[in-house]
């Protein structure tokens, strides 16, 4: 017997005591059977034929535990982080039966995007290959105006790419045609395998066929490197954009929700196609849909840059003996991090768009010429509002990116109040009917005024798988007590690039209502991504986070 199951698998040998003067067991039943775990492990049972002197005749790997008793297999097997399948063979016996299972755990499942996600394509045509690492089926999509200029060379028949046993690379192709046009187009490549629950992103930036900023030469060979404007008639030249010009990033007939990016403090020399004003606008919008549930629900908003042009560059100084700054929009930093601006000016640029009607809700992102850490949300009754935002050359969390989301994401589209703590005691009741009033116009729906888990804003989080960090925390909108938030932390706190369970819940529940389409609960859950292991980013109180200015209510608009 011993010889027959070496003869059988290599690694097999007999363990336990064993008399080996005894006859080998009879084999007249023998019996396979396939146990398959999936790659997170757990424990089985397996039944066997009832016997008190089962033997097990195999070396166990050390992912795999296995206990034998009169008629059952307990097999228990770890969690594998390989992402390539194994497996066993285990052999027990007894004098009268011979019993192999066959136990079998998947791979982790990987779908990924090999190396950066981010790259930026010549805009001549051509035929671009990427690398996805993945041992599963998954699907491509192409987003934003990408499908105008980007195909697929490799799509199965029905859209969906094997995956590799192992965690191999694969290289996929695309066709990419020429950019003629003298602005640059960006794209996101989007791979996703829905029953796994995996996704990546990967942004990609064509170039404009036009003028672009390294042509510094004019057509007598001259360095025009040292200019710093352009002269009377430089509008109507290519490769420059004009105040007022619009240039539509991204629009969709069925989708409701506008954002228009502009920025203010810029002057002419930033306004060439590529150049200063364009990619401080494209990084905001990016930043802007790299956190969720944005990222998710990308393709219900229409996105537009219009261009401002400012007399001087940079910001100015609220109460200045100057008077207002010679800034397109008046933008000027008050205390602490305030920033105040021409708001009629601001939503005179944002309703230039010609696709945007009276009636549309606009949220006008202004992104501000200065590297100063500061941001202030304008939001009205309406439904539209105002997000400043410098691009701040702070380190993580007061960066641009940190801004951008707290101001643009959460105040100004989101309708979010501030999580921070900064008094440490109770929230005077004149305060919470302050909030409660604002709530029935659809603000502030991040936070609740109860402790009771049957009455609270967030109640429907409780007990789902995957939510376990929603609770309870007490502390909010700048008081200690008497204010609940769904989660320990949040960007709505100290600007992590992570909304919790409540956030993202109210701005979904926002954007549906701009979109005309009913909320669902269900629907939101099953294409929820939390995306951010928020146990990251430590709770910071009040004397370790600088917060930025609370947003101002207008419950009319001037």
């Amino acid at each position: 017997m011993i010889k027959r199951i070496i003869g059988f698998v290599l690694p097999l040998i007999v363990v336990g005591c064993v008399d080996k003067s005894e006859p080998n067991p009879p084999s007249q039943d023998i019996t396979h059977q396939q146990v398959i775990f999936g790659w997170d492990g757990g424990n089985k049972t397996v039944e066997i034929p009832n016997s008190n002197d089962w033997v097990i005749a195999s070396e166990l790997p050390d992912w795999l535990q296995l206990s034998v008793a009169e008629k059952w297999v307990d097999i228990t097997v770890s969690l594998n982080e390989s992402q390539k399948q194994r497996s066993a063979i285990v052999i027990v016996f007894s004098t009268k039966y011979e019993y192999t299972l066959n136990i079998t755990q998947s791979a982790k499942p990987i779908l990924e995007f090999e190396g950066e996600k981010r790259d930026t394509l010549s805009s001549e045509a051509c035929l671009y290959e990427v690398g996805i690492r993945s041992n599963v089926r998954f699907k491509i999509d192409i987003l934003d105006d990408g499908i105008q200029w980007i195909r697929q060379s490799d799509k199965g028949a029905d859209g969906m790419i094997s995956g590799h046993v192992i965690s191999d690379v694969r290289v996929t192709r695309f066709d990419v045609s020429s950019n003629t046009s003298l602005s640059e187009r960006t794209a996101r490549l989007i791979i996703s395998a829905d029953k796994e629950g995996l996704s990546d992103t990967l942004y990609l930036v064509q170039r404009s066929g036009g003028y672009h900023d390294d042509d510094k030469n004019d057509d007598n060979g001259n360095d025009n490197a040292e200019d710093e404007g352009k002269d009377d008639n430089q509008e109507e030249n290519e490769g420059w954009y004009a105040d007022g010009d619009v240039i539509t990033l991204q629009f969709s007939e069925n989708a409701n929700a506008e954002l228009v990016f502009m920025g203010d403090g810029f002057t002419n020399k930033d306004l060439s196609v590529n150049g200063k004003y364009e990619v401080a606008v494209k990084t905001a919008i990016e930043h802007f849909f790299s956190i969720e549930p944005y990222n998710t629900y990308a393709d219900y908003f229409n996105i537009y840059m219009v261009v401002a042009e400012s007399e001087k560059e940079g910001v100015g100084i609220k109460g200045s003996l100057g008077g207002s700054f010679r800034n397109k929009f008046g933008s000027a930093y008050g205390a602490g991090t305030e920033i105040i601006c021409n708001e009629d000016t601001v939503f005179e640029y944002a309703r230039k768009p010609i696709t945007i009607s009276d009636n549309d809700k606009v949220t006008a992102i202004v992104i501000l010429n200065s590297d100063k850490y500061a941001g202030t949300a304008y939001l009205y009754e309406d439904g539209n509002s105002i997000a400043l935002c410098p691009m701040s050359s702070q380190e993580f969390p007061y960066d641009f990116r940190g801004i951008v989301q707290h101001e643009a994401g959460g105040h100004a589209f989101g309708y979010l109040a501030d999580e921070y703590v900064y008094y440490d005691q109770e929230m005077p009741k004149s305060r919470i009917d302050y909030m409660l009033g604002l709530r029935e116009e659809g603000f502030y729906l991040n936070l609740d005024f109860t402790d009771d888990p049957e009455k609270v804003l967030w109640k429907g989080f409780f007990g789902l798988d995957g939510y376990e960090m929603v609770g309870l925390f007490e502390g909010g909108y700048e008081y200690q007590y008497g204010v609940w938030r769904s989660e320990e932390n949040s960007c709505m706190n100290n600007n992590i690039p992570y909304f919790n369970a409540q956030s993202r819940w109210a701005i979904y529940s926002r954007l549906m209502n701009l979109s005309g389409y009913n909320t669902d609960f269900e629907f939101f859950i099953k294409n929820d991504r939390q995306q951010t292991d928020v146990r990251h980013y430590a709770m910071k109180t009040s004397t370790e986070f600088i917060p930025l200015a609370p947003p101002v209510i207008r419950l009319s608009q001037n």
